[in-house]
This record gives C-alpha cells, sequence and structure tokens, in this order.
C-alpha cells in the first residue's frame, strides 16, 4: 500500500511540473523554435560531406581502401522520398564485383549523412 502511495506522489509530481513550464517559459537571448527546419547547404558542400564520408568508411574498414582515391560520378536530388536529400555517388572501377563498384552516399539537404550503399536505394 505504501508503494501504491509513492508511486502515485511520484506521478502526480512529475506531471504537475510539465504544468507549470507553460508556454511563456524563457529559453534566453537565442530564441527558440519548435520547427525543425534546417540550413540548406549548397551542392559544393554536399558533395565534400559525402567525399568524407567514404573516407571515413575507409578509415573504419566498412568499404575497401581502393575506395580512398574512387572518383567522384555525380549529385542528383533523391526521387525516394519528398524531402528532396541528395544522393551523391562515387566510382571504384578496382572492384571486382560490378554490382559493388558504385557506392551512394545520401545526404540530407541540410549535409547530414542519412545512409550509404551500393543500390542507390
Amino acid at each position: 500500500m505504501k508503494i501504491l502511495i509513492k508511486t502515485v506522489l511520484v506521478t502526480a509530481l512529475v506531471a504537475s511540473t510539465s504544468l507549470f513550464a507553460g508556454s511563456g517559459h524563457s529559453h534566453g537571448e537565442h530564441g527558440h523554435s519548435h520547427a525543425h527546419e534546417q540550413e540548406v547547404v549548397t551542392k559544393d558542400t554536399i558533395k565534400e560531406i559525402a567525399q568524407q564520408k567514404v573516407q571515413s568508411l575507409v578509415k573504419q574498414k566498412k568499404i575497401a581502401k581502393s575506395w580512398k582515391s574512387s572518383s567522384f560520378e555525380k549529385i542528383e536530388q533523391s526521387k525516394l522520398n519528398y524531402k528532396k536529400d541528395w544522393v551523391v555517388s562515387f566510382k571504384n572501377a578496382k572492384i571486382a564485383k560490378q554490382s559493388r563498384q558504385t557506392l551512394y552516399i545520401f545526404v540530407s539537404r541540410s549535409g547530414l549523412i542519412k545512409g550509404a550503399n551500393y543500390t542507390g536505394k
């Protein structure tokens, strides 16, 4: 019975603190937005970010060392989702298996890496 009373009291306390925060709580001079939009970066920056990711994957030994000297193939907007993220592709002719000669790096419009694969999907 004591455990039940303690649980109810703690729950009430936690719930009440969020009620007192209200909509006027301050976040300082920097302001605060609940929007999740991030600044869009240039195509050149997207390409650089993707190139850095390729180097990182090599360093982490997730892809072959020969990818270190791979060549940039193209950059285009994704047709797979409504956000229009970027797909940056790199070519590595040193890879024996043809289906793995192209590496696709997915980058958001704000420059965040979303993933990488050999299919482009």
